[in-house]
């Protein structure tokens, strides 16, 4: 049972350490200065590359959204994210001025 635990582990760590080959959906870290990581297209030459975005300690804003960012890019990643929490901040409140209503 040992042999085929270390088996499994050597291959989970082997998965998360190996180049990007393919888009992958968003994923925790494992650089601590960020929270999320993911393979996106290289918008520079062809292939892959791992973007690691949204910092921590930094909060979401409308502000990196002002010039549409390259697709594959960290900032693109983080005005992706802040557009979807501001539409959810806005039906959120539209539902509540409706029920107040």
């Amino acid at each position: 049972m040992t042999e085929n635990f270390d088996t499994f582990v050597e291959s989970l760590l082997l998965e998360r350490y190996k180049r990007c080959k393919s888009s992958t959906l968003p994923e925790l870290s494992d650089n601590p200065r960020y929270i999320f990581s993911k393979c996106a297209p290289n918008p520079y030459t062809s292939g892959f590359k791992r973007i690691y975005y949204l910092r921590r300690g930094e909060a979401l804003s409308l502000d990196k959204c002002k010039t549409e960012p390259r697709l594959g890019t960290a900032r693109y990643e983080e005005c992706r994210l802040a557009k979807l929490a501001y539409l959810k901040r806005m039906k959120k409140k539209a539902a509540m001025a409706e029920k107040k209503d």
